[in-house]
């Protein structure tokens, strides 16, 4: 946690609505907002250009004031993010960038408040969401994060916080929303299996890979839930497969502490494998 007190105080000054009922005109307060960024910029530097959170705080400071709230709400949360969750916010937008930097801090039961409350105040943008690829997939295999949608946060911190059937619950609207999307029956096939639901893990994971045939991360966790069930033969196919697809395509390894919420490259092993 980075303590600069008089950055904390410029960030809540922005968040606060500034000088709302103050006298001078509209240019007048641009302008002392344009200050006060100003003062936590020259704070920021005074950190030294060592400490990369800094630099992306000031980065975010340095933005058009249209975009205050939410730049404003995601540096304070990475500087003091108990009191960033004291502000009250006005958009969606700021609520779903404060909810991701929360669950990047790993307050998970404030991150799925701040996000569904995103998803209530921006329903047809996390509709729209479920829509379009997680991320982009080079030879059947997804490549890279990307991954953004606040419905894929909410449903990685309910699955932290062990809410299987909140995150289930997520999931079932996202397969309803896009049928024909392998990745989200496989979210969904990987949640049922935490669940403890083999049998219906077993079912989304087969009908993810009918969508994308010879999809690494579907074989390698469809292979997990059958050496589950004691299906050591099955188990050992799937992974072979796995492992031939691996050999010849882009596949991401979430790094310690890296934040990707897609359940289905969480790594496994079984038998001989490690996938």
């Amino acid at each position: 946690m980075i303590e600069v007190p008089e950055i904390v105080r410029g960030l809540e000054w922005l968040l606060s609505g500034r000088d709302s009922g103050a006298p001078g005109s509209a240019e007048a307060q641009a302008a002392r907002e344009k200050q006060r960024v100003a003062a936590a910029v020259a704070d920021l530097e005074r950190l030294g250009a060592g400490s990369l959170r800094a630099e992306a705080i000031e980065q975010m400071l340095r933005v058009p004031s249209g975009n205050a709230e939410m730049n404003a709400i995601k540096a304070l949360a990475y500087i003091d993010p108990a009191r960033a969750v004291e502000v009250a916010l006005h958009s969606g937008e700021a609520f779903a960038t404060r909810g991701i930097v929360l669950l990047e801090m790993e307050m998970f039961e404030d991150a799925v408040a701040d996000l569904e409350d995103a998803m209530c105040l921006l329903p047809g943008q996390y509709d729209a969401d479920f829509t379009r690829p997680l991320g982009r997939r080079i030879n059947g295999s997804l490549h890279v994060g990307l991954i953004d949608d606040g419905r894929s946060m909410c449903r990685w911190a309910k699955w932290k916080l062990q809410d299987y059937e909140g995150a289930i619950a997520e999931a079932d609207r996202a397969v309803d929303l896009n049928p024909q999307a392998a990745w989200q029956w496989q979210e969904r096939g990987v949640l049922k299996r935490h669940a403890g639901d083999l049998e219906g893990a077993l079912v989304d994971l087969n009908r993810a890979l009918e969508l994308e045939a010879d999809d690494y991360e579907v074989l390698k966790q469809r292979g997990y839930v059958k050496f589950l069930m004691e299906d050591d033969d099955g188990a050992r196919e799937d992974a072979e497969r796995a492992t031939r697809i691996r050999a010849t395509t882009v596949v991401h390894v979430p790094e310690e502490g890296e934040l990707v919420p897609c359940l289905g490259i969480l790594p496994v092993e079984y038998l001989d494998y490690k996938l």
